[in-house]
């Protein structure tokens, strides 16, 4: 089983802020992640306006197939 969950810490421990189906007293495995990228605010903003802008236009109908993406790569890649 693998799952990501929200935990803060408190006292010098972690609380689990999300809601578990584990027996009592069973062992997990944690893992500190620190940043996960290293994007600021300003770039993450401008991430998010241009996966929103990606899905609007994939809603409408402006999009190209993944083959024919490819196909104009691999004559860029040969040069």
């Amino acid at each position: 089983m693998s799952s990501v969950l929200r935990a803060r810490v408190q006292g010098g421990k972690l609380i689990v802020e999300d809601r578990v189906d584990l027996p009592e007293g069973a062992q997990v495995h944690l893992r500190i992640v620190e940043n996960q990228d290293e994007l600021d605010d300003e770039d993450r903003a401008l991430l998010h306006r241009e996966i929103d802008l990606s899905r609007a236009e994939a809603a409408s109908g402006a999009t190209v197939s993944a083959q024919e993406a490819l196909a104009t790569l691999r004559p860029a890649r040969r040069e």
